[in-house]
């Protein structure tokens, strides 16, 4: 199957950092996790993974700034079109 990599900033606008953030994804029925492809500010990092969601936990963000998480997952769905609940739409060519 295809596939899709998903990157995802979390900022913290706030002037105090912030500590124990949980960053959570259902990943869609239709999708599986790529192992080994999750990174946090581009270090490789191991999620938890619970039934068909991602769990991170980012220990601290800094003041005024933000962190990047970049993941892949596969499409095992084998049809010309499906919708992924993020609303995008998968056409293959």
């Amino acid at each position: 199957g295809e596939i899709l990599t998903y990157n995802i900033f979390i900022q913290n606008t706030s002037l105090v950092e912030e500590t124990q953030v949980v960053f959570s994804d259902e990943l869609d029925e239709n999708v599986v996790y790529v192992n080994e492809s999750f990174t946090v500010n581009g270090q490789a990092q191991t999620p938890a993974l619970d039934n068909r969601t991602l769990y991170y936990v980012i220990s601290t963000i800094e003041p005024m700034s933000s962190v990047e998480i970049i993941f892949q997952v596969r499409i095992i769905l084998n049809r010309d079109f499906f919708k992924i609940k993020m609303g995008l739409v998968y056409k293959k060519i």
